[in-house]
């Protein structure tokens, strides 16, 4: 009798022992210190942060006052494992500091009123999810997972201190508006240009991509892109014209049954507070 009561306690014991590692290593998976790194400005780190900046797009913020939060992202297909992104915090008043953050991209960044937090979204090389990162604990978790599975980001921004406003889309929709072809054209229209035209088209290419084109850049662009549609449309074939057209309908749902929630971020919880429709949101 004594055996087996001794047996059923030592059988708990595992049990509670298991279970609390298994919430321990949940835990780290959604609250995690080790994906971010605070440093000074060094010159090895402005050196590359420099580089950064060359080719990426910029995405620039308000923490508070006169601070500002910069993110640049250069991806490189060699060093997902090991990407860090440089956060640059500036401030008049305050010696400059970099937040080395452990991801491949970020494709936007929105600051708290406060100051103390900042979230940014990631879609490009892994599935799309929104991130917290809590300046005061130096520590990233996960925003509302339950609600950004199997979506595509919209906007994601701050409404107060407490709340983050997160405007999706159906991920199903977009990845099938943007199915890959077989038609190299469609990745590479310059191709369809010749000479001068070519290599100027791809400069102010790269330019668009990273938002960093001028205003007379834009029209220039804008007028070889459109030679490169009508050189496009005598090469499509009829099979292919339609497969672009099914694409765009894709597309265009999603793009106009996007869901806007609000998200809690003591609690967790995501409100969803209306759809668009046709490009108008419901109140």
């Amino acid at each position: 009798m004594r055996e087996s009561l001794k047996n059923k306690v030592m059988v708990f014991f595992m049990l509670t022992v298991s279970m609390g590692v298994v919430i321990l290593l949940l835990t780290g998976m959604d609250n995690d210190s080790s994906a971010l790194k605070e440093e000074a400005l060094t010159p090895s780190a402005v050196k590359y942060i420099q580089n950064c900046f060359k080719e990426a797009t910029l995405y620039i913020d308000f923490l508070n006052g006169s601070t500002i939060v910069v993110a640049a992202t250069k991806w490189e297909a060699n060093e997902e494992e090991n990407k860090f992104i440089p956060f640059l915090i500036l401030s008049p008043d305050k010696p400059g500091k970099v937040l080395w953050l452990k991801a491949s991209w970020i494709n936007s960044i929105s600051a708290s009123p406060d100051g103390k937090k900042i979230a940014y979204s990631v879609n490009f090389i892994h599935p799309f999810a929104v991130w917290l990162i809590d300046l005061q604990e130096k520590r990233v978790s996960q925003v509302a997972p339950d609600i950004t599975q199997g979506k595509f980001p919209g906007a994601v921004f701050f409404l107060d201190d407490k709340h983050l406003v997160l405007e999706l889309m159906e991920k199903r929709l977009w990845e099938e508006g943007f199915k890959p072809s077989h038609n190299i054209y469609l990745y590479q229209p310059e191709l369809l240009l010749k000479g001068k035209e070519r290599e100027r088209f791809k400069k102010l290419n790269d330019l668009f991509w990273q938002h960093k084109l001028t205003p007379q850049q834009a029209k220039e662009y804008a007028v070889l892109y459109a030679k490169c549609l009508k050189e496009l449309e005598k090469k499509l074939k009829p099979e292919e014209k339609k497969e672009l057209e099914e694409q765009n309908k894709a597309l265009m749902q999603a793009i106009t049954g996007r869901e806007v929630y609000i998200i809690d971020l003591e609690t967790g919880e995501g409100v969803i507070q209306g759809r668009w429709i046709g490009g108008c949101f419901p109140r």
